[in-house]
């Protein structure tokens, strides 16, 4: 409505009023500066600046908000990335799990119900935690050449790990010991696919040895060990008696110790506990284990 008044002197004498409409063109709209991340590092270094997948959030902020012609804001709404949202002016995601270009949105409304919606981009840098895929370890001679009663160890080793765009590096360690011992000895870092040779001519034939290789970036460090057999023999006998073993050197008393592939072609009884290290598989029928009285047959296919 829009009002018209007359006065005479300070005396109101008449007022005249009269309706009409008016149109907020579609143009009028709230506005903000910016949708604006911040990077937080969550454990990356610093100094790398960039986001990295598994590791970095985000901190949106909606900047700059304001109504148009008298309007005032109501509403504030950030998300995506994955679905992670805010009815709010600010938005901190969790951990990002993907990586490549990561696009975040930004909404405010104002008392008109108008809107207005910005985007901005994080690129991630893509990472996954090391990986050790193969550890071969054997008995050799002083260069290398494979031998059965070698008093050196060849160990080959394959892995892999994220660069993160050259800013991620990894270091390696490999040591051993004897299978019956608890101390490791270190002997150096290795060469992924190149083969180290440890041992420095002191590995006893008469023992068996663990081989650990491991490897380290950033932020993990993965191992895996590989095992070495004593020098090979047909059949051999502790001494004392107390233990016999296949294909290697007798290591521990009281205890049939068989490096060969082993077959039984009849039904096998145990009477004790079963331990089974590793896969049962390749069984072409099924075979019967029978265990102690009172215990459930155990079959394997």
């Amino acid at each position: 409505w829009l009002y018209v008044d007359t006065y005479n002197g300070a005396t109101l004498i008449g007022t005249t009023q009269a309706k009409f409409n008016t149109v907020v063109p579609a143009s009028v709209v709230p506005k903000f500066t910016s949708l604006t991340p911040t990077r937080i590092d969550n454990g990356v270094p610093s100094e790398w600046g960039v986001y990295v997948q598994g590791k970095s959030k985000v901190k949106l902020d909606i900047v700059g908000a304001a109504g148009a012609y008298g309007s005032t804001i109501t509403a504030y709404w950030v998300g995506g990335g994955g679905g992670v949202s805010a009815s709010a002016a600010s938005l901190t995601t969790g951990v990002i799990q993907a990586s490549g270009n990561i696009t975040f949105t930004g909404k405010i409304a104002d008392s008109r119900g108008r809107t207005a919606t910005k985007t901005t981009t994080v690129a991630v840098v893509a990472y996954s935690p090391p990986a050790i895929t193969r550890v071969s370890v054997e008995r050799c001679l002083a260069d290398g050449t494979p031998d059965n009663a070698g008093t050196y160890i060849r160990a080959l080793t394959d892995f892999n790990f994220s660069t993160v765009s050259g800013k991620n590096t990894a270091t390696t360690l490999v040591e051993y010991k004897k299978t019956t011992d608890t101390t490791w000895t270190g002997a150096g870092t290795f060469s992924n696919g190149v083969a180290k040779i440890i041992g420095g001519g002191l590995i006893d034939i008469d023992s068996g040895y663990d081989v650990r290789v491991s490897v380290t970036d950033a932020f993990t460090t993965v191992k895996n060990l590989g095992v070495v057999s004593t020098a090979f023999t047909t059949m051999d006998f502790r001494n004392g008696g107390k233990g016999i073993a296949f294909g290697k050197v007798s290591e521990v008393d009281d205890l049939l110790d068989v490096s060969f592939p082993t077959r039984f072609r009849d039904m096998a009884t145990v009477d004790g506990n079963l331990a089974v290290e590793g896969v049962i598989t390749n069984v072409p029928v099924r075979t019967q284990l029978t265990l102690a009285a009172g215990l459930t047959n155990l079959y394997a296919y």
